[in-house]
């Protein structure tokens, strides 16, 4: 074989040999890639798992202070049965309260407020 073509096939072996290590050092790199990104989405299903926790137990809080809350009016009921109203009585309606209201006084510049 001439020279030339020696050492073009060795030049071509080595560019294969350079890319055969690149190809194993990527292969080696994956794995750690892979692993962070696993590691990332084990943390945020662990974070989801958390939140998902508490809104249960807020439900459940929400849902017993809803049911102590659809008993009061029973209670109330119950509690009003001791009084009596005698025969031929008219129960008035309530009439509305109405807001007092006092206007404000302007505040003007240096003016303080009044404590009551």
């Amino acid at each position: 074989m001439p020279g030339a073509l020696v050492s073009f096939l060795v030049t071509g072996t080595l560019r294969q040999a350079h890319n055969v290590a690149d190809l194993i050092t990527e292969i080696g790199v994956t794995p750690q890639e892979q692993k962070s990104g696993i590691a990332e989405i084990h943390n945020a299903i662990a974070q989801l798992d958390q939140v998902t926790q508490q809104n249960a137990a807020l439900v459940e809080e929400s849902a017993s202070a809803a049911d102590s809350l659809n008993e009061q009016p029973a209670n109330q009921v119950d509690l009003m049965r001791v009084f009596r109203l005698r025969a031929g009585s008219h129960v008035p309606s309530p009439t509305p309260i109405k807001a007092i209201v006092t206007p404000m006084p302007k505040l003007t510049q240096g003016a303080q407020w009044e404590r009551f």
